[in-house]
């Protein structure tokens, strides 16, 4: 099976984790702030995805740097109503393309729901017209499976590896 590693970065409460929960369970639901990194795994497709979900609480930034080396994809993702946390997604860019050209690059603006507090578009996207941009809704569930197809779209496929376990006897 083909398989695809995503992390999601961006601020305290911006989504990172509603997004993964309705990908993964398909529906809505109350969430605790992540502490540190998690996971979770779930299927677009023929693709099984691996998406790492990143706290956004400042004291574990140096630990999610660590996780960005083994990914395919990174979303930079926003609450459309907070122009701090733009910000915020807009600064883990800028710290990631330069040392991660490679990597597909997305910008995610979560709670379009929230139509009537938008925020602007990230300038980024000026700048480096490649870097793909989406609007969605963990709440509303709006285009988070086109986001997710679209990353799967553009990533180069990687095969699941088998690893065989062994043993040593002394």
């Amino acid at each position: 099976m083909e398989r695809l590693n995503v992390i999601c970065l961006g601020s305290l409460g911006c989504g990172k984790t509603s997004i993964i929960t309705h990908m993964r369970d398909k529906r809505f639901g109350a969430s605790k702030a992540t502490m540190g990194v998690d996971y979770a795994m779930f299927q677009v497709g023929n693709v099984g995805v691996r998406c790492w979900d990143a706290s956004g609480d400042p004291k574990f930034r140096r630990v999610t740097s660590v996780f960005v080396k083994d990914v395919d994809a990174v979303l930079y993702v926003y609450d459309v109503t907070s122009e701090d946390s733009l910000t915020e997604a807009e600064e883990w860019f800028y710290e990631l393309k330069e040392s991660h050209p490679t990597k597909i690059h997305v910008f995610v603006g979560n709670k379009c729901d929230l139509t009537d507090r938008y925020t602007t578009v990230p300038k980024i996207l000026k700048e480096y017209p490649e870097t793909m941009y989406f609007r969605v809704s963990a709440k509303s569930l709006s285009a988070l499976t086109s986001l997710f197809r679209a990353v799967v779209n553009v990533a180069p496929p990687r095969r699941e590896e088998r690893r065989t376990q062994c043993c040593i006897i002394l």
